[in-house]
């Protein structure tokens, strides 16, 4: 027995529907979900070059989100303020985060001194992308990096969980920082100052390079004044190993 032909308005709703789930395959695809905005202040030599704007994925990756949201604005009285950037390689990707020994041995998360890998939903799609540092497996805690480049051979090691949207020239201006044998930058680069910005509603970003600018500042309410961190002594020591990629 043939198949019945379809009618018309079948063919016409089969249409719809197809089309409907390609567009939201492509959202789901080749977009992310923007919830939360941390800006990091930096400065090179003591040189104020801007500020950096990361959009966080707090969707897909509540726990690192909460995490880096509460070392930003120093929620328990330690986090990023004053720490540096300890690590650079060109052409690949710029790591911090760790404000306890600033070498890469050390950092602290608000969990305590690891948390576990929470999942490799988002990839290293290209420049600007942030994404948790760590010693192997299960080892999250505060050290983060920033990519410069696509790094696809490291996906599926590290928590991706946001974008830089604003002040990717400041990523760039700290690329050029030159560094020594060991990867170190010979300019101190610092983050003098870290924190929230109020977004209205949560918003969708490319899962593609950053650009100079993704930010709708429409969406942004106003920033606080900086102010620098204090010394953090953990109860804990935190871990020897260095947290590398």
């Amino acid at each position: 027995m043939s198949a019945p032909w379809l009618s018309g308005s079948a063919v016409l709703l089969l249409v719809l529907s197809l089309q409907l789930h390609v567009q939201l395959s492509a959202s789901i695809t080749e977009e992310a979900l923007v919830t939360d905005l941390v800006y990091l202040d930096i400065d090179i030599g003591g040189r104020e070059v801007g500020k950096i704007v990361i959009g966080l994925f707090g969707a897909t990756t509540p726990k690192t989100v909460q995490n880096f949201i509460s070392l930003a604005k120093h929620e328990y009285d330690f986090g990023y303020r004053d720490s540096i950037f300890h690590r650079l390689i060109p052409n690949f990707m710029m790591q911090g985060g760790d404000f306890t020994k600033g070498d890469g041995t050390g950092g602290y998360s608000i969990y305590g001194p690891y948390f576990k890998d929470e999942n490799f939903i988002h990839k290293h799609y290209g420049s600007g992308w942030v994404c948790m540092a760590n010693a192997g497996e299960d080892t999250n805690g505060s050290q983060f990096y920033i990519t410069f480049v696509q790094t696809p051979w490291i996906d599926g090691t590290h928590t991706c969980f946001g974008k830089v949207l604003f002040g990717m020239n400041v990523v760039r201006e700290c690329e050029k920082v030159p560094t020594d044998k060991h990867d170190r930058p010979l300019q101190r680069i610092q983050i003098y100052d870290s924190g929230i910005l109020p977004l209205t509603k949560p918003f969708l970003v490319a899962k593609s390079n950053a650009v100079f600018n993704e930010l709708d500042h429409s969406l942004v309410g106003p920033i606080s004044e900086p102010t620098h961190g204090d010394d953090f002594e953990p109860e804990t020591t935190p871990t020897e190993d260095y947290q590398s990629i």
